[in-house]
């Protein structure tokens, strides 16, 4: 089914959530976040006080002979992670920016465990694939909502829906948690993806 979004919205003034580009060219959540109601949980906070916002983004073309290890992800090193994450990607025209950009406008705390993109290649490597990943599940422990920007096309050595992995597992290890994704325009739609998100947006 579709992701469940109306338990969780409470007075939202504006559509739910849309991308937009700004003056300066960055992607922007145009969204009334003053109390982040869209992304309250099943456990009737009346607020999201803890932010995760990470990056895990890659166009996998299967027929590529290019191989995408983890140092693909960090431009010829790993790819930045807390504190190198949030200065390397702040400010910049990517959807994980505009997030950034939305939360802290209205005084929302957020962590950024990593900030994975590559650009198009072969099917991402399954060490890259785990250590991504767990740097995200991992993080999540003191957090009251999630927001990732994906791509929506990573095929992986193993798995043919990197994206839906992901949140497959992020649903299992925290049932009540809303978690809102934002996908490239070209992304593929597995039921995954779907199933295990609160809210889904493209981007462009």
């Amino acid at each position: 089914g579709a992701p469940r979004v109306l338990p969780w919205v409470v007075g939202w003034e504006r559509q739910l959530c849309l991308w937009a580009t700004s003056n300066s060219g960055q992607f922007a959540l145009l969204t009334n976040f003053s109390s982040f109601s869209f992304l309250l949980s099943e456990s009737n906070r009346s607020d999201i006080l803890n932010l995760l916002i990470a990056m895990m983004s890659h166009e996998t073309n299967t027929f590529s002979p290019v191989p995408t290890l983890l140092e693909r992800f960090g431009s010829g090193a790993n790819p930045p992670e807390n504190a190198d994450a949030y200065r390397a990607i702040k400010g910049l025209g990517l959807t994980m920016a505009g997030m950034i950009s939305v939360a802290e406008e209205n005084g929302i705390d957020i962590i950024t465990p990593i900030a994975a993109g590559a650009p198009p290649s072969g099917p991402v490597s399954d060490e890259a694939y785990d250590y991504i990943s767990d740097c995200i599940c991992h993080a999540v422990a003191d957090c009251d909502g999630i927001l990732l920007e994906l791509h929506g096309a990573m095929v992986t050595e193993t798995r043919e829906d990197g994206e839906g992995t992901l949140l497959k597992r992020l649903r299992e290890e925290n049932p009540g948690i809303p978690i809102g994704v934002g996908l490239d325009m070209h992304a593929n739609l597995y039921p995954e993806i779907v199933d295990n998100s609160t809210v889904i947006e493209g981007f462009r």
